[in-house]
This record gives C-alpha cells, sequence and structure tokens, in this order.
C-alpha cells in the first residue's frame, strides 16, 4: 500500500508540473501564492503527521526547481479560521459505529468531518479574497480525504487545479454503495 501511495505521490507530482503553466503574477508576490497545497489529515493523527510529511516532502522535490512558481502548504487543523479548527477524531469504538449508522454525519466523527469542511472553505474563501489569483490543490488522508470530497462542492471548481484523496471511508459508508 505505501509503495503504491508513494509511487502515485510522485507520478501525480511530475504530471503536475509537466502540464501546469506558470500561472499570472499573484496581486502582490510578497504575501499571495501561486499555490496554496492544503491537507486534510485522518482520524486521530496529529498535526504533521507522516501522510502530510510525506506529501509535502513529494511535492518539493517536485515543484521546488520551478523559480517561476510560489507556492505554500496550509495542514486543516494548524490554524482556526474564523472559530473552525478540524479536530480529526480518533475512531473509538462508538465513532466506528455511528460513522457507519449515519454515512459519516453523527455524532463526534461527524462533527469533525464539518468542521473540518467549515475550516477549508472559510480558508480559501478568506485566502482568495485577498489573493484572487491564487489556485488550490487538495488532499486528504481517511477522514480527511472525505472532508476533502464533502467540501469541493462548497469550492469555486476553477480555484482547484488538482484534488487527490487517500483512503476516504464514505466510499465504504452507506451514501458510497452502488
Amino acid at each position: 500500500m505505501r509503495l503504491a501511495l508513494n509511487a502515485f505521490l510522485a507520478v501525480s507530482a511530475v504530471a503536475f508540473t509537466a502540464v501546469c503553466k506558470p500561472l499570472a503574477t499573484p496581486v502582490s508576490a510578497a504575501s499571495c501564492d501561486d499555490i496554496k497545497i492544503i491537507f486534510a489529515r485522518g482520524s486521530g493523527q496529529t498535526l504533521d503527521d507522516k501522510e502530510y510529511q510525506h506529501l509535502k516532502t513529494e511535492l518539493d522535490s517536485a515543484l521546488a526547481p520551478r523559480n517561476d512558481l510560489s507556492y505554500s502548504f496550509y495542514e486543516l487543523g494548524s490554524a482556526s479560521q474564523d472559530g473552525h479548527q478540524y479536530p480529526a477524531v480518533g475512531l473509538v469504538f462508538f465513532n466506528i459505529i455511528s460513522a457507519a449508522v449515519s454515512a459519516g454525519t453523527a455524532a463526534s466523527y461527524g462533527d469533525s468531518a464539518k468542521e473540518g469542511s467549515f475550516e477549508i472553505t472559510t480558508y480559501i474563501s478568506s485566502v482568495s479574497t485577498s489573493c484572487p489569483k491564487t489556485k488550490f490543490v487538495l488532499a486528504g488522508y481517511s477522514q480527511g480525504a472525505q472532508v476533502i470530497t464533502t467540501s469541493a462542492s462548497k469550492i469555486d471548481p476553477s480555484r482547484i487545479i488538482y484534488a487527490a484523496t487517500f483512503g476516504d471511508p464514505k466510499l465504504y459508508l452507506p451514501e458510497g454503495e452502488g
């Protein structure tokens, strides 16, 4: 599984840099990046966990040589956005049962996913207002993947240049069946 993930990330990063033409110069090059890379961690993971570090390492190695492209990373839960901060709650027995029964919307698991959705949409809205030319790369692992996929419909699609999710649990929940 890890080898497949590594290969996918490396190929995606290379493909991304090969097809991505330089973006227009941001409104204020000192404060606005061309790209913001947003990551949502999985259930019970701490900030700056191994999946986030791996994503950063792979994308840095692919994007750093591009002198014509500015980018930065943001991990959901690392700061409060208008009172919203993604907790990525752990999966204790009660959370597993309530997530399975409610398609991932009940109890603390559902609250965590909703909080992540509020944080990401608030963050993107804020950055988009101050940096109208900034584009976004979205990535999520496990519960974080669910946050990304449920939030995508609330984000202007012209702002997203790439999205990757790994192990989205809602694919195995009732609304993912069929």
